[in-house]
C-alpha cells in the first residue's frame, strides 16, 4: 500500500499565514504538501486554497485553537483528495 502524506495543522498554518497571491495547498514534484501561489502550480495537484481554508472556518483562523477547529472539519476531504491525485483516480 502506497503511503500518502496527510494534512496537518501545521499546513494550515502555513496557507493561512502565506504572503502569496492566492496561496494554495498542493502536492509538490515530490508528492509532499506545500503552499505557493495558485498561478504557478499544476490546478490538478491543489489539494486547498486559502480561500477555502477561510470559508471553512468563516473567517481567517488566527489562532492554534482556530487552526484545529479547521483541521477537523477539511483533513477527511483534503486527505480523500491527496489520495486520489496520488492514486490517479
Amino acid at each position: 500500500m502506497t503511503t500518502h502524506p496527510t494534512l496537518r495543522v501545521a499546513h494550515l498554518t502555513q496557507l493561512a499565514d502565506s504572503p502569496a497571491e492566492a496561496p494554495v495547498l498542493y502536492l509538490n514534484e515530490d508528492d509532499d504538501l506545500d503552499v505557493w501561489a495558485a498561478a504557478l502550480v499544476p490546478h490538478d495537484r491543489v489539494v486547498l486554497t486559502q480561500e477555502q481554508l477561510v470559508d471553512s472556518f468563516g473567517g481567517a483562523p488566527d489562532t492554534e485553537d482556530n487552526r484545529l477547529d479547521v483541521y477537523e472539519v477539511v483533513k477527511d476531504e483534503v486527505n480523500q483528495d491527496i489520495a486520489r491525485i496520488l492514486d490517479g483516480e
